[in-house]
């Protein structure tokens, strides 16, 4: 859970229920999954996950790419 905790954030955001999103916000905070989040391009999401993420994580506007 620690370890890979960086892609369980991001697949959960992209492929998860709302309850696998209840369970990363139980699991590790809703600061530090917007901490995660913000470090990642935003080419990695799928765009209705981002819209949400966005609203729920207040995340800042991310990069395309490097």
């Amino acid at each position: 859970v620690d370890e890979d905790k960086t892609d369980i954030i991001l697949n959960t955001i992209n492929e998860g229920s709302l309850d696998h999103w209840r369970w990363i916000m139980q699991t590790y905070g809703k600061e530090t999954i917007r901490r995660t989040l913000a470090k990642r391009f935003l080419t990695e999401f799928h765009p209705e996950s981002y819209q949400l993420a966005r609203i729920i994580f207040d995340l800042p506007p991310l990069q395309h790419a490097r």
